[in-house]
C-alpha cells in the first residue's frame, strides 16, 4: 500500500501517466509547448495530431528519463542506455528540440512551431512547418515540404530537398545534391560538389556549387550564382544577377533587369527581353551567341580577338555577326582586337560581349 501511494504521488507531481489504450507514457500539454530529446541513439517518429497530449512509446521505457515542467517535456536516457525505437504523438502547436548522437528522425504531419535538430549521423524527414527551422546532420540526407519561416539546413555529405522556404533561407551540403523549390530570401544555397535545381530564387544572397551544375527557373533580386566547373542555366531573371563558371556553359533566357555572365572557357547563350538594364557577357574561350526580342531597346559592343590582319569591313567581322546594322567598327591594334557597335530600335541600355577565342552572334528572336 505504502509503494502504490508514493507511484500515485509521484505520478500526480510529474504529469506523466499511464495510457491504458496504447501502453504508452502519457502527457497532459498545453499548445506552445516544447518537446526536447537529448538521445544517443535511436530512429525516431514524431506524429502530430490534434490533441493537447504528449505520447511516448517505446520498447525500452527503462531507459528513458523522462520529465515534464514549465509544459516543456524533456527525455534524455538513463544511466542504463537507451536502445529502442521511439515514437513520439504531439500537439500541432508545439516546438521541436532534439539532440540526437545518431539514427533517423521522420515528423508526419504539419507542424505550427519552431524545430531545431541536431544529428550527428543520420536521414531526417519533415513535413509542413510554420515557424523558424534549424536542422543539421553529420552524414545524412534532409528531406521536406515548405517552411514558414527562416530555414538553416545543413548536411556534411547528404541531399537536401524541401519545397519552398518565405524566410531567410540558408541551405549548405558538402557533396550531395540541393534540390528546392523556392526561396523568398536566398542568404547562402551551397554545395561542394553535388547540383543545384530551383524553381523560384529571391533575394540578395548566394547560390554556388563547388563542381555541379545550378539550374534555375527565374531569379530575382541582387543573387550570386557560380560554380566551379558546371554548367548554369536560368530561365527567366530580374534584378541585379551575377553568374560565373570555371568552365561550363551560360544559358540564359528570358532576361529583364541586369546580367553580369562570364565563363573561362565555355560558352554564354542569352536571351533578352525589352526592360533590360546594363549587362555584360564575358567568356575568355568560348562563343556567345545572344538572341534579342523585337521590341528590345538596347546598345551592342561586341568585342573579340583579331586573329589576322584586315583590310575591310567584312573580313573584321569575320568572328562577329549580326541580324542588326552596324553603327561603328573598331580595331585596337594593341591589344588586337575588334569592336563591333550596334543600336536596337534607336539604343538603351548597354550589352558589352567579349570573348578572346571564340565567335559572337548577334540575332533577332
Amino acid at each position: 500500500m505504502k509503494r502504490l501511494f508514493a507511484v500515485l504521488i509521484l505520478i500526480s507531481v510529474t504529469g506523466i501517466y499511464l495510457n491504458g489504450q496504447t501502453g504508452g507514457q502519457s502527457i497532459t500539454v498545453n499548445p506552445g509547448g516544447t518537446l526536447s530529446i537529448d538521445l544517443s541513439f535511436t530512429d525516431l517518429i514524431i506524429n502530430v495530431w490534434q490533441k493537447n497530449e504528449v505520447l511516448l512509446r517505446t520498447s525500452d521505457y527503462q531507459g528513458l528519463n523522462t520529465e515534464y515542467k514549465n509544459n516543456r517535456v524533456i527525455i534524455k536516457q538513463s544511466a542504463s542506455g537507451f536502445t529502442g525505437l521511439l515514437t513520439i504523438n504531439i500537439p500541432a502547436a508545439f516546438n521541436i528540440n532534439i539532440g540526437l548522437g545518431a539514427g533517423n528522425i521522420k515528423l508526419n504531419g504539419d507542424l505550427r512551431g519552431n524545430l531545431e535538430i541536431y544529428n550527428s549521423g543520420g536521414d531526417i524527414y519533415f513535413k509542413n512547418i510554420t515557424g523558424k527551422t534549424i536542422i543539421q546532420t553529420g552524414g545524412g540526407d534532409i528531406q521536406g515540404f515548405n517552411i514558414d519561416g527562416s530555414a538553416n539546413l545543413k548536411s556534411s555529405g547528404g541531399d537536401i530537398s524541401a519545397g519552398s522556404v518565405k524566410g531567410l533561407c540558408s541551405v549548405v551540403t558538402g557533396g550531395g545534391d540541393i534540390k528546392l523549390a523556392s526561396s523568398a530570401n536566398v542568404e547562402v544555397i551551397k554545395t561542394s560538389g553535388g547540383n543545384v535545381f530551383m524553381k523560384n530564387a529571391a533575394g540578395y544572397g548566394e547560390i554556388s556549387s563547388g563542381g555541379g551544375n545550378v539550374s534555375i527557373d527565374n531569379v530575382s533580386g541582387n543573387i550570386r550564382i557560380s560554380s566551379l566547373g558546371g554548367d548554369i542555366r536560368i530561365n527567366g531573371s530580374k534584378g541585379k544577377i551575377a553568374v560565373m563558371t570555371g568552365g561550363g556553359t551560360i544559358r540564359l533566357k528570358n532576361i529583364r533587369g541586369s546580367i553580369n555572365a562570364k565563363t573561362e572557357s565555355g560558352d554564354i547563350v542569352a536571351d533578352f527581353l525589352s526592360g533590360i538594364s546594363e549587362s555584360r557577357l564575358t567568356t575568355d574561350n568560348g562563343s556567345i551567341r545572344i538572341g534579342a526580342a523585337g521590341n528590345l531597346r538596347a546598345k551592342i559592343a561586341a568585342r573579340t580577338d583579331d586573329r589576322e590582319w584586315w583590310n575591310d569591313e567584312s573580313s573584321a567581322l569575320k568572328n562577329i555577326r549580326s541580324d542588326f546594322k552596324l553603327t561603328s567598327l573598331k580595331r585596337n591594334k594593341s591589344t588586337r582586337q575588334v569592336e563591333a557597335a550596334y543600336e536596337l530600335n534607336g539604343g538603351g541600355p548597354l550589352i558589352q560581349v567579349q570573348t578572346d577565342h571564340g565567335e559572337i552572334v548577334i540575332r533577332k528572336n
